[in-house]
């Protein structure tokens, strides 16, 4: 079984140290301070999640990313819940006030890999 197979309890550090990181990552969306934001973003390998380190995002994956943000520009935003599961297998969930005054919900995937906190998107 390899690490990432392993199911988690999260500590209120780990609970603390992940909302500081949905946090200052919705606070440069809101300030469309996008590459900040991109530059916050991994991904695993999806040919093998379980024992695959996070990369940060490339050129291509940063640009259709920044489209999505452009799109759906947020002007607030408020953490919800987070849910602890599995290292790799985690969300958390933001209410998000758009622009247009319309409200959407936007998932983020925070990962644990050898100790420290990463942040990917749902779906990625």
């Amino acid at each position: 079984m390899g690490m990432w197979e392993i199911s988690m309890s999260a500590s209120a550090s780990d609970t603390a140290v992940v909302k500081q990181l949905a946090a200052e990552f919705m606070d440069y969306l809101a300030s469309k301070d996008y590459d900040s934001a991109l530059d916050m973003l991994v991904t695993l390998n999806p040919n093998d999640p379980y024992r695959s380190q996070p990369m940060g995002l490339n050129d291509e994956q940063k640009a259709e990313i920044r489209s999505q943000f452009l799109r759906f520009p947020i002007r607030q935003y408020m953490i919800e819940n987070v849910t602890f599961t599995r290292a790799y297998d985690n969300e958390i969930r933001c209410k998000t006030r758009l622009e247009n005054g319309k409200y959407m919900t936007f998932t983020l995937k925070p990962l644990c890999y050898i100790g420290y906190w990463y942040l990917s998107l749902a779906g990625r």
